[in-house]
């Protein structure tokens, strides 16, 4: 994990995989974080394999990228992006997990464009998506009344999550089953 020094995200607490024990019948419940920030979900499907699948993971947990709406993916290019990094995960006999994207604060230039372009993907062309073995979206810990990620959940740049919204959606994650 190597957080942005200048967001204030210093150490392992600033990462949803410190607050979710989700494996823990797993004799080290490790989680390596091999996300990159500014990544796209064709970014991902092109290095998902050198950089987690040859390291033999029982399960990815796939980020559905917050970065395509603005480097301006359509939700087809995205959900055929998507679809292949499920397909190499399986192929590796890794279980997938399809993580949402999170939606932003309402605060943010583009709203509601963008949590609109991430909600209708996740409600609409999710479901288009074969060989998924989980499924979760963290919004449902985080969003406030209007749909968008809370502001007390949310950093000053009304984008990534601060300790408390990483700690929530940690937990939220944890909660989940992955048998």
């Amino acid at each position: 994990f190597s957080p942005n020094q200048s967001s204030g995200l210093t150490n392992g607490d600033s990462c949803w995989m410190r607050w979710a024990p989700v494996y823990t019948s797993l004799r080290n419940n490790f989680i390596v974080n091999k996300g990159v920030g500014s990544n796209t979900s064709a970014m991902v499907a092109a290095r998902i394999q050198a950089d987690a699948l040859n390291q033999l993971p029982k399960a990815v947990f796939l980020g559905a990228c917050n970065n395509d709406y603005g480097a301006g993916i359509s939700q087809a290019t995205r959900t055929a992006n998507i679809q292949t990094s499920l397909n190499l995960i399986n192929a590796a006999s890794a279980k997938p997990i399809l993580v949402n994207a999170l939606y932003n604060a309402a605060a943010l230039a583009g709203q509601p464009l963008q949590r609109d372009y991430y909600r209708t993907w996740w409600r609409e062309y999710r479901g288009t998506l074969t060989g998924l073995r989980h499924q979760i979206d963290p919004m449902n810990a985080l969003r406030d009344a209007s749909g968008y990620l809370d502001a007390a959940y949310v950093q000053a740049d009304n984008v990534h999550p601060n300790v408390a919204g990483y700690t929530r959606m940690g937990k939220y994650i944890a909660g989940k089953p992955y048998a």
